[in-house]
């Protein structure tokens, strides 16, 4: 015999983890929790105090038990064969994908096409172009997740699409495809608008994320967002400091004569400084120095106003 303060202690780890999912469900709905009527407990093992306990916790309601928990997944069950059957017809059962589906694009960023909680089947469409110039083939990288970032997210399959027509970089017109059958199964193809050839591929659902994997890959995601926040303003500042600078030199050289000695040495002096910061430094480092070289091109702007 098992006491129950035994029991409850082999299985608060699990039944603590079944919490994030209903906060998450919560938020996909767009609901708060006052707002959820009635929560049903379904299966033989919700009768467990501390289930009812979660409950409480998460929605601040009792539970209602007027469904019996072990009949209550055979009677779901039983409802959705008789809408696939057509013998159900005042009842509309959806289903939806559990993650967000779309492809690698440029700098390795994750462009969705399908987005998570999507009701199947869906088929979704956008056109991409070349990122460099004369590029006759494009690889279509398929990934699953949640992050901005391609490489936090699960790779599903990668093919290429060929003999695009050389032209200069953003000409060719590609149509990327994905789509989702009633059985999960997902296509994705890709089209070359100006040649109408086209590549595809079919993707099983044995081939996505596990449960475990999925609930990693989200943990994971979260982690990584203030990073990849933090790294994308970080390169975002390093490519205003770049530009900045490469003006400012041109400015120096079309306004001689205009500048003083003095002036001239301080926003080169400036300039060498901002060359020295590594884009992959510390972003206080590169917004200070972006600071500095604002204020020198105001030196510049002043001197162009002179007669």
């Amino acid at each position: 015999m098992l006491a129950r303060q035994t029991y409850e202690s082999l299985t608060n780890e699990l039944l603590e983890r079944t919490i994030e999912p209903c906060r998450r469900c919560l938020s996909d709905a767009g609901l708060k929790p006052e707002q959820i009527e009635e929560v049903l407990l379904v299966g033989g093992q919700t009768r467990a105090p501390q289930v009812s306990e979660i409950v409480r916790r998460v929605f601040g309601r009792e539970p209602n038990r007027a469904v019996n928990p072990d009949e209550g997944v055979a009677m779901g069950a039983a409802i959705q064969t008789g809408i696939m059957a057509g013998e159900v017809k005042e009842l509309v059962l959806l289903d939806v994908t559990p993650h967000t589906l779309g492809i690698e694009t440029k700098d390795g960023t994750f462009t969705s096409l399908i987005e998570r909680n999507s009701t199947i089947p869906t088929r979704k469409s956008r056109v991409f172009t070349t990122v460099a110039d004369n590029q006759t083939k494009v690889e279509v990288h398929v990934l699953q997740g949640e992050s901005d970032m391609a490489a936090y997210n699960k790779s599903l399959a990668k093919f290429e699409l060929t003999n695009i027509p050389p032209a200069p970089k953003g000409v060719p017109q590609v149509e990327v495809s994905f789509e989702i059958d009633v059985n999960g199964i997902v296509s994705v193809s890709a089209l070359d608008q100006a040649t109408g050839r086209s590549q595809s591929m079919v993707i099983h659902p044995s081939g996505g994320l596990s449960q475990s994997d999925l609930n990693r890959l989200v943990g994971e995601t979260r982690n990584q967002e203030q990073t990849d926040r933090q790294r994308r303003e970080q390169e975002a500042v390093a490519r205003q400091l770049e530009g900045l600078v490469a003006n400012t030199m041109r400015s120096i050289q079309a306004l001689e004569g205009k500048l003083t000695a003095d002036e001239q040495e301080r926003i080169l002096d400036v300039i060498e400084r901002a060359k020295k910061a590594q884009p992959q430094g510390s972003l206080e480092e590169l917004r200070g120095r972006l600071a500095e070289m604002e204020k020198a091109a105001s030196l510049i702007g002043q001197a162009m106003l002179r007669p």
